[in-house]
């Protein structure tokens, strides 16, 4: 008996280190292809994963990105955990461990921000480059070259189609873009022509899920100007539940958390803060920063249709 009990600790062991290992893997393989390093953006799977443990699966069936045809954008409040939900839920949901540790799906990590003078300079700063001048051209080469890599699955399912396997199935790349609203605000109209075509691309061709990561009603809004609406699903991310943080951290933060209007991200800067000397407490704190990130990163006024198509005008030139 005591054998069998040791066996089974230590199967289990084995299952979470290399359920672990495979989740990092995912992550790294979201970065590269065989020949060339998709992105510049280093990341890693964030440790805070089972915050969202017992949410509702609804999103994830939702976003159905094996198969959908249509983009998606993850909506949720400054802060939220949108990004934990992205990384630990659906990502992980969609692929098992043990599919993760030996058939890494690819795709690219971006991260939006203000900082370049345009929507073409910031996804320069977020990709390696090839020998084309045009980085949206350069994107599509690495994506196609993950394409290639995968003619005998795409051969397979030419001739067995659905009744082929989840573990052969050709496996599209996944881009994911962190902080788009950062990008919308920036560069508005630009940036909408600019993602219209490139989701359109992914729809077309079948190489690729596009997800991004937004927070406001006018971030939705301009997402449907494109194609009346039918080019992004906007999908509500879950909230992270007060019953999570007090089994992953403790009563004490828990109690933060509630006083931070139950917004993870806002209760750890909070943390991090006091550490740091700072003395306001915690609903205080709370308003100041969601005001700030809403003014800093949030489309607070919303891009018109003729905005949206002047900017089309332009990019056709």
């Amino acid at each position: 008996m005591v054998g069998t009990v040791t066996v089974i600790a230590a199967g289990g062991m084995f299952v979470v280190k290399h359920h672990q290992r495979a989740t990092n893997q995912y992550f790294k393989s979201l970065l590269s292809t065989s020949n060339h390093a998709l992105s510049k953006i280093g990341y890693s799977v964030l440790p805070r994963g089972q915050l969202l443990h017992g949410a509702s699966k609804t999103p994830i069936r939702k976003l159905n990105l094996r198969d959908a045809f249509t983009s998606v954008a993850l909506k949720g409040d400054n802060r939220s955990g949108k990004t934990i939900f992205l990384a630990n839920t659906i990502l992980n949901d969609m692929f098992p461990w043990w599919y993760r540790y030996f058939f890494p799906p690819r795709g690219l990590f971006l991260t939006g921000t203000q900082k370049p003078l345009t929507i073409d300079a910031w996804l320069k700063s977020q990709i390696t480059t090839t020998e084309k001048d045009d980085p949206w051209a350069n994107m599509m080469d690495l994506l196609g070259q993950r394409y290639d890599e995968q003619r005998v699955r795409l051969l397979l399912h030419k001739v067995f189609k659905n009744h082929l396997p989840q573990l052969l199935q050709p496996q599209p790349s996944i881009i994911v873009v962190d902080q788009a609203e950062e990008l919308m605000k920036a560069f508005r109209g630009d940036f909408l022509v600019a993602f219209y075509n490139l989701a359109k691309k992914g729809r077309d061709t079948d190489l690729f899920r596009l997800v991004m990561v937004i927070n406001t009603d006018n971030a939705e809004n301009a997402l449907k100007l494109t194609n009346g609406g039918n080019m992004f699903t906007v999908i509500e991310a879950p909230k992270v539940s007060r019953e999570s943080v007090v089994e992953r951290y403790d009563e004490k933060f828990a109690q933060i958390f509630d006083d931070c209007d139950s917004c993870i991200g806002v209760a750890l800067d909070y943390q991090r803060s006091v550490a740091e000397g700072q003395t306001m407490n915690p609903k205080e704190y709370a308003a100041i920063r969601k005001e700030k990130y809403s003014r800093d990163n949030c489309l607070m006024v919303e891009i018109s249709r003729d905005e949206f198509l002047k900017a089309g005008e332009h990019f056709q030139k």
